[in-house]
C-alpha cells in the first residue's frame, strides 16, 4: 500500500500535467464565447440597419403613394393609364436623378393642383426637377413658383410657359442679390399688378 506521502506526489504531478490541458481549453472557451458575442453584435447591428432600410422603403412609397393619389384626384380627366405612366416615371426619376420618387411626385401633385393634365406633368416635370436643382429648392417650390408666375402673368400655363418661366427666374436670381425662392415670393406677389401696367415677365 502506497505511503500518503507517495499518494500526495502522484497527485501533484497529474495536477502538474492537466493544468496546462485545462488553462488551453479555458483560452478556447473564452474565445470562443468572444466570437460569438460579437457575432451576435453583428448580427444585432446588421438586423438594425435592415429595419432603418425597410423603414426607409416603406415611407418612401406610401410618400409615393400619396402624392400620387393628390394627382389623380387633381388632374382633370386623367386616366388610370395615365396615371400609371406618371406613377412609372416618377419611380424611373427617383432612381436616374439626386430627387426620391417622393420629392418627383410631390412635383406632379403641385403641377395637377396648378391645372395641368397628365401629359403636361409628364412633359414639365424633368425641366422643372432641373430648374429646382439649379435653384436649390424643393420640388414642390419649383412648380408653385413657376406655375403661380406664370399664371399671375396672364398666361397660359403650359409646359413651354413654365419651362420659360422657370429660365427667367433662374436668370434674374443668378444676376441679382437675391436667391430664387425670394424672387419666387415676390414675383407671385407683385406679377399681377405689373401685368395689368402692361409690363412683361422679362
Amino acid at each position: 500500500m502506497a505511503s500518503p506521502s507517495t499518494r500526495a506526489n502522484v497527485i501533484l504531478s497529474l495536477v502538474d500535467k492537466t493544468t496546462p490541458a485545462l488553462r488551453k481549453v479555458s483560452q478556447n472557451l473564452n474565445r470562443m464565447a468572444v466570437t460569438a458575442k460579437r457575432a451576435g453584435l453583428a448580427m444585432g447591428a446588421g438586423a438594425l440597419g435592415l429595419g432603418i432600410i425597410m423603414k426607409k422603403t416603406i415611407g418612401a412609397y406610401e410618400e409615393l403613394d400619396s402624392n400620387m393619389k393628390l394627382v389623380a384626384a387633381r388632374a382633370q380627366e386623367i386616366s388610370t393609364s395615365e396615371l400609371e405612366a406618371l406613377t412609372e416615371q416618377a419611380k424611373e426619376l427617383g432612381r436616374t436623378t439626386t430627387f426620391t420618387a417622393g420629392q418627383v411626385s410631390a412635383l406632379m401633385a403641385k403641377l395637377a393642383q396648378g391645372g395641368l393634365g397628365a401629359s403636361e406633368i409628364e412633359a414639365s416635370t424633368q425641366a422643372l426637377l432641373n430648374f429646382a436643382k439649379a435653384a436649390s429648392i424643393s420640388t414642390e417650390q419649383a412648380a408653385e413658383f413657376a406655375v403661380g408666375t406664370t399664371k399671375a402673368f396672364g398666361l397660359d400655363v403650359t409646359t413651354e410657359s413654365i419651362a420659360h418661366t422657370a429660365d427667367v427666374l433662374t436668370f434674374a436670381a443668378n444676376n441679382s442679390m437675391q436667391s430664387v425662392e425670394e424672387l419666387g415670393y415676390a414675383m407671385q406677389d407683385s406679377s399681377a399688378v405689373a401685368n395689368e401696367m402692361g409690363q412683361s415677365m422679362e
